[in-house]
């Protein structure tokens, strides 16, 4: 039963990764949305699920966007579900921010956890990817972050990657106005 879910997983990200690849993004066709309600209401949830998470949210105020909400919740929960997975600490942390600097809107996930080495980083993002190939059987595919990259790209974003090993995680998209 649980390999049936597993695969049952791996075929729904994949069918998802290649619906955001046929996927053209207007941006003259969306309405603005207020980021904030989605991203308190979806940390809410996480706080249901998991109770030893810190959350630390920094979103700028009155701030509206032009993204799916659906886009915006699913880079989320690729974020979130990451920072939890690949933590290795008694409290995690994670912390969002959302901030419009010069035209652009910045959005922030960064976490305490085991990091990713630096020769790793351009990879992560790549389909199937995994930085510890020791993990087979942990519900992790290495689909997420080609997910998120592909959502980014449809709105002309870029994502960033920092990290040190065992001390943090920031990823950094960039969306233009």
């Amino acid at each position: 039963l649980n390999e049936v879910y597993r695969l049952k997983k791996i075929v729904n990200d994949m069918l998802l990764l290649s619906k955001l690849e046929k996927t053209k993004v207007s941006l003259s066709g969306l309405i603005e949305i207020n980021p904030k309600i989605i991203i308190t209401d979806l940390i809410e949830q996480y706080k249901i699920l998991n109770t030893k998470v810190k959350y630390i949210i920094d979103i700028e105020e009155d701030l509206k966007v032009k993204i799916d909400s659906n886009d915006l919740k699913q880079l989320l929960i690729i974020f979130i579900d990451n920072s939890i997975k690949y933590n290795n600490k008694e409290n995690i942390e994670i912390e969002i921010k959302l901030r419009k600097e010069e035209g652009k809107l910045k959005l922030e996930v960064k976490d305490n956890g085991i990091g990713i080495p630096n020769n790793e980083i351009k990879n992560v993002m790549k389909r199937f990817y995994k930085v510890d190939k020791s993990r087979v059987n942990n519900n992790s595919f290495g689909i997420g972050l080609s997910i998120a990259n592909r959502i980014a790209n449809n709105y002309n974003a870029k994502i960033d990657i920092e990290s040190e090993l065992d001390k943090y995680t920031t990823i950094k998209v960039v969306l233009k106005f």
